[in-house]
């Protein structure tokens, strides 16, 4: 991967670079398409998955099959009501 895509998709975001470094290439479409990107990668790692990318990537597969996953975080409903309030 190149570096002005990894800026892009992180917005330079040093957790969001950190996730994605770790991340299968796959699943950077599903990212920008789902607009999880900067901030949200970050959040989406840290907060939804505890900093594993296995669960990131199972999760991601069922977001892009879904559209959404229902979980209540931090006050919210959904994985994506919750990134979508940064």
């Amino acid at each position: 991967m190149d570096i002005d895509t990894l800026m892009k998709i992180s917005q330079g975001n040093p957790g969001a670079l950190g996730a994605l470094y770790f991340i299968d290439l796959k699943y950077f479409p599903i990212l920008e398409e789902l607009n999880i990107v900067g901030c949200k990668i970050w959040m989406l790692y840290k907060d939804v998955c505890d900093k594993e990318i296995n669960q990131m990537e199972e999760l991601l597969d069922k977001l892009e099959k879904d559209g959404d996953v229902e979980m209540s975080i931090r006050g919210k409903n959904s994985v994506m009501e919750y990134l979508n309030s940064f």
